[in-house]
């Protein structure tokens, strides 16, 4: 130790101002980089400070400072790639104006989000209603590694499953679910029609909606795929459970009738 430090004695903490001579040469605009970085003086207007033997240097770390996340978009936008995420409150609308625009062979429709966070996987999302409204809910707020994926526009249906003649449709606005299933040759002797779905571009799906003797199949869209399952050869009808229903059902309407007709 020097001679001065022989006898003991407490160290003495000197805090030393900075200035951006001091930062790395990659930060932007005398900033830290990182979402809570600080102002710093200009270079140069800060005195030198003499360093002396043993002299212990400690430069704190701000409490607040993470560092920013990164999310993911691709496809059809004009600059697809990897982006920070300039705060905690980055929506979709947010990444997809950073990434340029979507291009005019891009689906909105059909964007798909996908959170690997929690292993969430895919996360529904309706992009048009965000794009028409981003103060609104549909415009989700993003998380580090959120991946976004514009597809291409794909005007076209595909039939698979127990049909006749499985088949890729040109899509037709307004056409329902039967017109797709005739295309495709109609219904196999096998096939289940009541658990026939529609598996839209962005990844959701619907099946038949059912209410007492009538039902409904949901519209496909581009880029959708029909999908019909074979009847399980093992499952059999359940006639005790069918006539409960019936029975219930007629009561209920019966006793409505008697209650109007009073």
């Amino acid at each position: 130790l020097p001679k001065t430090r022989e006898n003991g004695g407490l160290a003495e903490r000197i805090s030393v101002p900075l200035d951006s001579s001091y930062l790395d040469l990659r930060s932007v605009g005398g900033r830290v980089a990182g979402a809570s970085g600080l102002a710093f003086p200009p270079a140069g207007s800060s005195d030198d400070f003499i360093l002396h033997p043993f002299d212990l240097v400690q430069i704190r770390r701000q409490p607040d400072f993470e560092l920013p996340g990164t999310v993911v978009i691709s496809g059809e936008v004009s600059v697809p790639g990897n982006y920070a995420l300039l705060s905690k409150d980055d929506r979709v609308t947010d990444l997809i104006e950073r990434a340029g625009h979507i291009l005019p062979s891009g689906y909105p429709k059909g964007a798909r989000l996908y959170r690997s966070l929690d292993e969430l996987g895919r996360i529904d999302l309706d992009l048009p209603k965000a794009l028409q409204d981003p103060s609104g809910l549909e415009n989700l707020v993003l998380q580090p590694a959120d991946s976004l994926h514009i597809p291409v526009y794909t005007p076209t249906v595909q039939v698979l499953g127990a049909v006749n003649s499985p088949v890729t449709v040109l899509y037709r606005e307004g056409q329902d679910f039967e017109h797709y299933i005739a295309a495709a040759g109609g219904y196999r002797s096998d096939a289940d029609e009541g658990r026939s779905s529609v598996r839209y571009a962005n990844g959701l799906a619907q099946t038949r909606s059912k209410f007492l003797f009538w039902s409904s199949y949901p519209e496909p869209d581009a880029g959708s795929i029909i999908t019909v399952p074979s009847e399980d050869p093992e499952a059999t009808f359940d006639t005790l459970g069918f006539f409960t229903t019936l029975l219930g059902v007629v009561s209920s309407l019966a006793t409505t009738i008697v209650v109007i007709t009073r």
